[in-house]
């Protein structure tokens, strides 16, 4: 069951002994006519949950009020002061580190709360260990891992990326009519003094009419230029619940460009845990790494990624 808060016992968190905490911050505005208010913190809640499973982290409940001033044109859209929001992250802070803990992430999922980003810098100044994810760096890597035809500036609201992270996750929240609402304001240069009505009359910037639920369903992890084509560093992330009547039970890595197309076959059970595998691979030359997941309902997945090669890796 997708939780979108946190169910675990003190019992679960003494055996857990995390020495980090993560901390999803997302927002309560109008992200058009077909995502709820809640898009920014159901999306904050879905990242924070994927990586207290993969690492030893405390996952807390979400901030689900921020700043959204921006957005203050259209019904709905509810805000706090950049004060308020920096007061309740510097608290929570001190109150994990009372209990023992060391170092919080704040994971944030709405663009408008930029005093954020002074917090952590701040804290850091102090001794505190905070950190700040995702960067825009990060978003970007996902974007291009998820195989997304859109830009972080083009996409900006409701787009997207949004609309397919929700139509994977939870799709019960999204309405009928993203297929339809694509709304391109490349330049906004005075957004912080107009808000977004200036650039948008629905409320959505970017390209909805692109999500589909299958996105992002594969992560390839996977450098954009390797120098050295004899050893490049590959990991690959299905999202399965890997149960034994719900997994993925193949994943195929192909590079096009070789003279031997097949790089690589995995063979995955429920006792994996997670459908991840990693390797190192050689490439011949630039060329595109397909990656083919098959589950145990006879789907198959799929999604490539392209890499530039400076030193080929496969002879002559």
């Amino acid at each position: 069951m997708n939780q979108l808060l946190p169910t675990t016992t003190t019992a679960d968190e003494k055996k857990r002994d995390a020495k980090c905490a993560v901390l999803p911050v997302g927002s309560f505005e109008q992200h058009g006519d077909y995502l709820p208010l809640v898009t920014d913190t159901v999306i904050a809640a879905v990242i924070s949950r994927e990586l207290s499973s993969a690492y030893p982290l405390l996952q807390l409940p979400p901030v689900t009020i921020s700043c959204s001033h921006e957005h203050s044109a259209w019904r709905g859209t509810v805000s706090i002061s950049s004060s308020t929001l920096h007061s309740m992250v510097n608290d929570i802070y001190c109150s994990i580190a009372s209990s023992g803990m060391t170092a919080l992430v704040v994971l944030n999922c709405h663009g408008g709360n930029y005093v954020l980003a002074n917090v952590v810098q701040e804290g850091n100044a102090q001794g505190k260990r905070m950190a700040l994810f995702p960067s825009g760096t990060d978003w970007e890597q996902a974007r291009r891992s998820a195989g997304l035809a859109t830009s972080g500036h083009e996409d900006m609201h409701a787009g997207e990326i949004e609309t397919s992270i929700l139509l994977h996750a939870h799709p019960e929240l999204v309405r009928e009519g993203y297929q339809t609402a694509d709304w391109i304001a490349d330049d906004r240069r005075h957004l912080l003094t107009t808000g977004m009505g200036e650039y948008t009359r629905s409320g959505v910037i970017g390209r909805p009419s692109l999500a589909t639920a299958e996105k992002g369903k594969i992560s390839i992890d996977l450098p954009e230029i390797a120098e050295n084509g004899n050893t490049v560093p590959l990991t690959i992330t299905v999202d399965s619940p890997m149960t034994a009547d719900d997994r993925v039970s193949d994943i195929l890595v192909v590079a096009d460009g070789n003279p031997r197309p097949g790089l690589a076959t995995f063979h995955l059970s429920p006792m994996s845990g997670r459908a991840e595998a990693a390797t190192r691979i050689r490439l011949a030359a630039t060329e595109n790494i397909i990656v083919v997941a098959k589950t145990s309902k006879g789907a198959f997945l799929t999604e490539q990624k392209p890499v530039k090669v400076t030193i080929g890796g496969c002879g002559g």
